[in-house]
């Protein structure tokens, strides 16, 4: 990874947190990295019960996955 990039996922989930859907909103660039961020989410779940008041919103999140290149300095 030579620059940082970051992935933009939509997360559908169930009231007792199990992820239903995870969607790409916007592309790294790179369809790796896409596809690696998207398969986080569902190994991932899964997730803690939201919040009863997010019913309203369908219990979906938009959530920003940033990867970094490493450095070198230990």
């Amino acid at each position: 990874l030579q620059q940082e990039r970051r992935v933009r996922l939509r997360l559908r989930l169930l009231s007792n947190g199990a992820l239903v859907r995870a969607d790409i909103l916007q592309s790294s660039g790179d369809r790796a990295l896409d596809l690696a961020a998207q398969r986080s989410a569902y190994a991932a779940s899964p997730f803690p019960p939201p919040p009863a008041e997010d019913a309203s919103l369908g219990y979906t999140y938009t959530v920003d996955i940033q990867y970094q290149p490493r450095s070198n300095r230990r």
